[in-house]
C-alpha cells in the first residue's frame, strides 16, 4: 500500500514540473567585435543577451571591420531569437591615432576623415582649435565633418584633424578564442559556457563570423560546442574556388578544411548583401546567415527539420557561383555536399537557397548522426532527459522513484514521436543492468534508445518506357 501510494504521490507532485519542451536549442552564441564606444553596450567580457533589433542596436552601427552588428542583423532578419553576444573589442587597446590629417570641406560644407568609428577628435583651422557643436558637427560612426554656418569655419575651408579611431584589425584570434584570465573569468569563445548560469540556457548554435576561418578559432568553437551540445558554423576563407574547397578537405589542399566533427558545419561560399550606407554589394560570412536560417526553421517547423532547401533572406549574390542541377550527381553543389560542405545555390525562379544536410563529420562518419539535424535531435533528446531526471536526483532509490522517472521520460519521448520529431524511442530500466551492489551505492542505469527522422537527402526514380501503355490508344 505504501509503495503504491508513494508512486502516486510522486507522479502527482511532478505534474507541474514535467514538460516535453526540453532546453531551448535555437539559442545563438556570437563572438566578435562591435563599435561599442558608439553605443550603449560596454565590453565586459561577459555574455550579453540580445532578443530584438532594439537590443542589437546597443552594439552600435554596422561599420567595416566590425562583425557583431551585421551578424545580429543577419540572425534577427528571420524573426526574434535569443542571441548570447560576447564583444571582445576594447577601445583602449584596439585603437589607432592620427595626427594633423589635412581635410578640405566640399561645396556642401562636408569632409570625410580617412577612417570611420571615431573615438575622439580635435579639429583646428589656421592653427586655432574648433569647437564641436559650435563650429562643426561630427558623425563619429562614419567620420563625416559638417560645417556649422554660424561657426568659425568659412566655406570650403582647409583644416586639420587629430583623432583616435577604433581599429578592429588589432583584435587577435587569441582574443576571439579567449581564455581564463587572472581573475578566473572566462573570455572570448570560452565565456559562452557561462551563459547557462547567467540566463538559464546555453547557446546551441555558435558563430564567430570573420574569424572562424582561422584554425585556432575553429578548434575553439568545436571544443565549446562539444561542451554545450551545440553546432558550430565555420566559414571557408574568402576567395576559395570550388576546387580549392574540395582539395582542402584532403591533407594536401592549399587551404585546411580538415575539421571533421559532428558539431561543425562548413559554410561556402561567402554571400553578398547591400551595404547599409551605399547599397553597394559587400561580402559577408555565410555562417551568420546559415545560423539565422537554422534558428528560424527550428522555430517555425521544429528542431527535427533541416534548414537545407530553404531560402536565405537578404542575400543578393554569392562570392563564387556554385553550379547545381538537381539530377546531376557530379554538379559542383553535389560534390561539395559529398565532401561535407554546406553550400548555396540559386534554383531558377527562386532566391539563394541553402543546400546541404551533412556536418563536417561526413564523409568520414557515415552514420546518420552525420546529418546535422540528427545531431540536433540527439542533443534535444539529451537535454530533455537531463531536465526530466534532474528532480529525481537525491530522492530515495526505490521502485516507485525508478518507475516514476521511467514513466515520465517515456511519456515525453512518446510526445516527440507523435509530433514526428522522433521515429521511435524507449527509456528502459532492467534488473540485469542494475545489480544490488550498484543500487546499494545509489547508482541506477537506464537505457535510452531513439531515432530521429533523417532528412530526405536523395530520391531515385525508375523511369520505365513501357509499350503496354500503347494499349490505351486501342480503346
Amino acid at each position: 500500500m505504501s509503495i503504491s501510494h508513494h508512486g502516486i504521490i510522486i507522479k502527482e507532485a511532478l505534474a507541474g514540473e514535467v514538460g516535453t519542451g526540453g532546453a531551448p536549442m535555437g539559442v545563438v552564441g556570437l563572438v566578435g567585435t562591435a563599435p561599442n564606444f558608439l553605443a550603449s553596450a560596454k565590453p565586459t567580457g561577459k555574455p550579453a543577451l540580445i532578443t530584438s533589433d532594439r537590443g542589437a542596436a546597443s552594439f552600435g552601427p554596422e561599420l567595416p571591420g566590425y562583425t557583431i552588428p551585421s551578424a545580429l542583423k543577419s540572425v534577427l532578419r528571420y524573426g526574434s531569437a535569443r542571441i548570447v553576444v560576447i564583444d571582445v573589442f576594447e577601445p583602449e587597446r584596439h585603437s589607432e591615432s592620427v595626427a594633423n590629417e589635412a581635410i578640405t570641406l566640399d561645396d556642401r560644407g562636408e569632409a570625410a576623415l580617412a577612417n570611420v568609428g571615431i573615438i575622439s577628435a580635435e579639429l583646428a583651422y589656421n592653427g586655432n582649435a574648433l569647437v564641436e557643436g559650435t563650429d562643426y558637427r561630427l558623425d563619429r560612426a562614419w567620420g563625416i565633418i559638417s560645417r556649422i554656418k554660424t561657426g568659425a569655419l568659412p566655406p570650403k575651408a582647409s583644416l586639420t584633424a587629430t583623432y583616435e579611431y577604433g581599429d578592429p584589425s588589432k583584435v587577435t584570434n587569441a582574443e576571439i578564442v579567449g581564455a581564463i584570465d587572472d581573475a578566473g573569468l572566462r573570455t572570448g569563445i570560452e565565456a559562452l559556457v557561462d551563459a547557462d548560469s547567467l540566463f538559464g540556457f546555453a547557446p546551441r548554435r555558435l558563430i564567430a563570423p570573420g574569424y572562424c576561418t582561422a584554425q585556432s578559432v575553429q578548434q575553439a568553437l568545436i571544443a565549446v560546442a562539444d561542451k554545450l551540445g551545440a553546432i558550430a558554423y565555420l566559414d571557408v576563407p574568402v576567395g576559395a574556388s570550388v576546387q580549392q574547397v574540395l582539395e582542402g578537405r584532403g591533407e594536401n589542399g592549399a587551404i585546411n578544411l580538415g575539421a571533421s566533427s559532428q558539431r561543425a558545419v562548413w559554410c561556402y561560399p561567402h554571400v553578398k548583401v547591400p551595404d547599409p550606407r551605399t547599397e553597394e554589394h559587400v561580402l559577408q560570412p555565410a555562417s551568420q546567415h546559415v545560423c539565422g536560417l537554422a534558428v528560424y526553421v527550428e522555430a517555425a517547423k521544429g528542431y527535427h527539420h533541416s534548414p537545407s532547401n530553404h531560402e536565405l533572406l537578404g542575400v543578393v549574390d554569392i562570392e563564387t557561383p556554385v553550379q547545381w542541377s538537381i539530377d546531376d550527381p557530379n554538379c559542383e553543389a553535389n560534390l561539395l555536399n559529398d565532401a561535407g560542405i554546406t553550400t548555396i545555390i540559386r534554383p531558377y525562379g527562386a532566391g539563394y537557397t541553402l543546400w546541404g544536410n551533412r556536418s563536417a563529420a561526413w564523409p568520414t562518419e557515415r552514420h546518420p548522426v552525420s546529418f546535422v539535424v540528427i545531431r540536433v535531435v540527439a542533443d534535444r533528446v539529451r537535454a530533455m532527459v537531463l531536465q526530466l531526471l534532474r528532480p529525481y536526483i537525491d530522492r530515495p532509490l526505490n521502485a516507485a522513484t525508478l518507475n516514476s522517472a521511467k514513466a515520465n521520460v517515456q511519456a515525453a519521448l512518446d510526445v516527440e514521436v507523435q509530433r514526428g520529431a522522433l521515429t521511435g524511442a524507449s527509456f528502459t530500466w532492467s534488473p540485469e543492468d542494475n545489480p544490488h551492489s550498484e543500487l546499494a551505492l545509489g547508482n541506477a542505469v537506464f537505457e535510452l534508445s531513439f531515432m530521429g527522422p533523417p532528412p530526405w537527402n536523395k530520391a531515385e526514380v525508375s523511369l520505365v518506357i513501357d509499350t503496354k501503355w500503347l494499349k490505351e490508344t486501342q480503346r
